[in-house]
């Protein structure tokens, strides 16, 4: 896997600033170039063009689509870096739709978001809220932080709450924080989350500087394992260019039980798996689908069971033997699993964050 070295992206209504740079990040996010054309091009244009490139679902509300994009150009910048840049130059801000699978951009009315970004991941301030206890007298400062991450792999967990938090005003106060260790499991390519700042000085104006690292269990893709002949026990093929040698997948069996077809998949992950609490899952995103000959059906199991053991998960799927007449002759099952697992840390810096 190719590794771009990449350093920490920070942004804030005024700009961008380039900070102290992390580790790179192992997953490269993707990159995007644009250079303004001689005759100015509607900014709904200029979005096609980086959803091409990008590979990625993004629009732009019909409001501000025949607006016209500003003479701003950049190299080959991550993603959200350049979204960033683009809505900084257009006055719009970032929505998120269908658990941060695609994005929008839309009239921004507020102010702008405080935005870091790291490799494929983003974390921006949400919203902040302050607090006061009558009975302990005790001052409360939320600060609610978005993080989503490029639409194309998955994050299996992340911590509920960043880590090694570091704060400061513009008091020069040194800010406590009262994080949690939990982990969850997120929905789709998106977590919000609420970072706790202890007795910040009501005479403060903003947080100039809020740091903080999320540790996430990731793959840097999905493996489409096909399997061929369901007559025959047998290992998975992946499309030419993927690593094979890190996940395998077999076909236990492939038999007709009543009224159903089953499929029985195997899927052996290399050293170095992530360890995982026995309520927690790692294969919440796999998959299976049948193809007909033709390539244009598809069938959907009615049900699934997985169970996982170590770096080993073998999972149970059914399908409807109605919908497959004459056997599986000439169908292929087609089995959805991550690439190999590993835990990246998400190093953040946000800064000028406006106290209310």
């Amino acid at each position: 896997m190719h590794t771009r070295i990449l350093g920490l992206i920070v942004m804030s209504g005024v700009g961008f600033a380039a900070a102290p740079s992390p580790q790179p990040f192992a997953i490269s996010p993707r990159l995007v170039t644009y250079a303004p054309p001689a005759t100015p091009m509607p900014l709904a244009q200029a979005i096609a063009q980086i959803r091409q490139e990008s590979g990625i679902a993004v629009t732009v509300d019909p409001a501000v689509a025949d607006s016209p994009m500003p003479s701003v150009s950049f190299p080959a910048i991550p993603f959200w870096s350049a979204l960033e840049r683009i809505t900084t130059a257009t006055q719009t801000r970032l929505v998120m739709a269908d658990h941060g699978q695609h994005i929008r951009l839309v009239k921004r009315t507020g102010s702008p978001m405080p935005v870091a970004v790291h490799g494929p991941f983003r974390v921006a301030v949400r919203q902040i809220e302050s607090r006061h206890d009558f009975e302990t007298g005790s001052q409360l400062t939320l600060v609610t932080l978005a993080i989503n991450w490029e639409p194309r792999f998955p994050v299996i967990r992340l911590d509920g709450e960043p880590t090694r938090i570091t704060a400061e005003d513009d008091l020069g106060s040194s800010l406590r924080t009262s994080p949690s260790s939990a982990k969850v499991a997120p929905l789709g390519y998106q977590h919000t989350t609420t970072v706790r700042l202890l007795g910040v000085p009501r005479r403060a104006a903003r947080i100039t500087r809020l740091n903080g690292v999320f540790t996430v269990t990731a793959a840097p893709g999905m493996l489409p394992f096909a399997f061929t002949d369901l007559t025959q026990p047998g290992m998975g093929t992946l499309p030419p260019g993927i690593d094979t040698t890190a996940v395998s997948a077999r076909l236990v069996r492939f038999e007709k039980l009543d009224d159903r077809w089953e499929a029985e998949i195997s899927t052996t992950y290399p050293l170095g798996h992530p360890e995982f609490e026995s309520f927690e899952s790692w294969t919440a995103n796999n998959r299976a689908q049948l193809i007909g000959p033709d390539g244009t059906k598809r069938l959907r199991p009615i049900d699934f069971e997985i169970n996982e053991v170590g770096r080993t998960a073998t999972g149970i799927y059914r399908f409807r033997a109605a919908d497959l007449p004459q056997g599986p002759t000439g169908w292929k099952l087609v089995y959805d699993t991550p690439a190999a697992l590993r835990e990246y840390p998400v190093t953040f810096e946000l800064r000028d964050i406006p106290l209310p």
